[in-house]
């Protein structure tokens, strides 16, 4: 804001209150910014761990899948620690036909609530 003096000399610059204001507005948006980026690194920590409970629940359809020994029946509930977190999955077992055995796996986080990956097939018993 430009001012005069008593006398008459023209002065440049900004008052107090001017740039308190521009500072309260800046620290508005810098907050805003920080929130921001705030909430992306939560949602992709929780991206990211829904990627490594999916990993874990097909490598364990896999390994299930691969056993000789017929499926079966019934509910396990377990732990594995996997890419350096630790997930909780429960394993159950249930005979949808004669001989036949759906398996499904969920996975969540240690100490969380939430399903973070599902998966299921099927797999024959044997005779």
């Amino acid at each position: 804001m430009i001012g005069r003096t008593d006398k008459g000399v023209a002065q440049s610059g900004l008052t107090l209150v001017e740039t308190l204001v521009a500072f309260a507005i800046m620290a508005g948006v810098v907050m805003s910014l920080v929130a921001l980026l705030s909430q992306t690194a939560r949602y992709m920590a929780r991206a990211e761990d829904r990627f490594l409970a999916s990993l874990l629940a097909n490598n364990l359809m896999v390994e299930e899948l691969a056993r000789v020994e017929p499926a079966a029946e019934g509910a396990s509930e377990n732990r594995a620690t996997f890419a350096g977190r630790d997930f909780d999955y429960v394993r159950t077992g249930i005979e949808v036909r004669r001989g036949v055995v759906q398996i499904t796996y969920d996975v969540s986080r240690s100490g969380e609530d939430g399903l973070l990956a599902r998966t299921a097939a099927l797999k024959g018993r044997a005779q």
